[in-house]
């Protein structure tokens, strides 16, 4: 009987090693989103390299679109955005979402590594990362042709997550334009 407290301790701290082994082995990578199949949410941006703004209506296309939150003070933005121009040379159109950066900043990381975007809006405050679930830069939403996130991808992109996430829906999406 004198045991039973402390089998009961042992027991409750078991639990936790387990619930905290579980929580530590996901990855931040594939955390889900709520908004996947769902419409993008609501916003309005300004854009940062001409006058007029970036809204839900961009993702309204013949194609898929992708939405790459970054900033020019973010180091794995600089490892992905090798990535983005290649699928730019590929005719992958990309909304940039520019979080929480300096206007001149970001306007001179472009200017320096190229500008992979169709469109780059202004997140000054980041309330439009915010109503994506948006909790750190790089990111990445796969949106389809009625503006319905397909995806969320976290972390920079690469190679395997090209091959893996992204190739696999734009092929999806070509073989379903050329059967129409």
């Amino acid at each position: 009987m004198r045991y039973v407290p402390l089998a009961l301790a042992g027991f409750v701290v078991l639990v936790f090693c387990v619930a905290l082994f579980e929580g530590v082995s996901i990855a931040p990578s594939t955390i889900p989103s709520p908004f996947i199949g769902k419409p993008a949410p609501a916003f309005s941006m300004p854009r940062l390299l001409q006058s007029g703004q970036v809204s839900p209506d961009d993702f309204k296309t013949d194609n898929i679109t992708l939405l790459n939150v970054w900033a020019s003070w973010c180091v794995p933005c600089r490892t992905e955005h090798p990535h983005l121009m290649a699928l730019k040379k590929r005719g992958v159109r990309i909304i940039g979402l520019n979080y929480k950066d300096n206007e001149k900043a970001a306007r001179a990381f472009l200017a320096a590594r190229g500008n992979p975007f169709y469109k780059v809006g202004v997140d000054k405050q980041g309330q439009t990362a915010f109503a994506f679930g948006v909790y750190g830069v790089p990111e990445t939403f796969v949106i389809d042709e009625q503006g319905r996130i397909l995806t969320r991808l976290v972390g920079a992109l690469d190679e395997t997550r090209l091959a893996t996430d992204i190739n696999p829906l734009l092929s999806r999406q070509s073989s379903r334009q050329s059967e129409q």
